[in-house]
């Protein structure tokens, strides 16, 4: 029982820590797509 406690509570971490990654690469890209795009207006732009 506590080892299925502990088996359960190491995945719950787990897929809590990849969610946070998962997040902070979709914002990274985001971001970096928005400025791609801000760079691409601005290039034909001019």
């Amino acid at each position: 029982m506590l080892k299925l406690c502990a088996l359960s509570i190491v995945i719950f971490f787990e897929l809590f820590v990849f969610c946070v990654l998962l997040l902070f690469c979709f914002n990274f890209f985001l971001r970096l797509g928005i400025g791609l795009g801000v760079l691409y207006e601005l290039s034909t732009a001019v």
